[in-house]
């Protein structure tokens, strides 16, 4: 997967970066992994693109698809939002079709914006600066460079696996 994310669970915020050539099967694998996590219902979210150097293949199927799944996953008791950030035409575009997707969701619990910059995104948020990139660690303790990593209020940083088992 080419999504890194962090969960700040004191900010109820999932924050997520791409990276590299970004495809289908990295968002739909980052959508299942964590928002599957009963712990992360509710939360704000975040995902900055601004590393990403290409997209292969996009589809407005695709797009409708992942949309609909994502609407499927909100937590149906409160509305959080989630900020996109991409600089770059591709990804703006395809974001603003997921937005609009998630806009005519039958269950829109997550208001979506597109962003040019991470700073408007921020804003748009509420908060002031990116939060900290924690080290993440293995639940030994032991360093390792995983995807994911928990950030917060709770116990030390822990690596999660794939499955989305913390």
């Amino acid at each position: 997967m080419s999504i890194d994310y962090w969960i700040h669970h004191d900010l109820h915020l999932v924050w997520a970066e791409a990276q590299g050539i970004l495809t289908a099967e990295d968002l739909f694998e980052y959508q299942r992994t964590v928002w599957s996590r009963p712990d992360v219902q509710g939360y704000d979210e975040f995902v900055d693109m601004t590393r990403v150097s290409d997209i292969p293949a996009p589809s407005p199927d695709g797009m409708h698809t992942l949309a609909a799944l994502s609407a499927s996953m909100d937590s149906p008791l409160s509305h959080s939002r989630f900020a996109i950030v991409a600089p770059d035409d591709l990804a703006y575009g395809l974001g603003r079709m997921y937005q609009t997707h998630r806009d005519l969701a039958s269950n829109p619990g997550k208001e979506v914006a597109v962003f040019r910059t991470v700073q408007a995104g921020l804003d748009w948020l509420g908060l002031a600066a990116p939060p900290p990139r924690h080290s993440p660690h293995t639940p030994d303790g032991v360093s390792s460079s995983p995807r994911q990593a928990e950030a917060g209020s709770g116990p030390p940083d822990k690596r999660l696996t794939g499955s989305g088992n913390g």
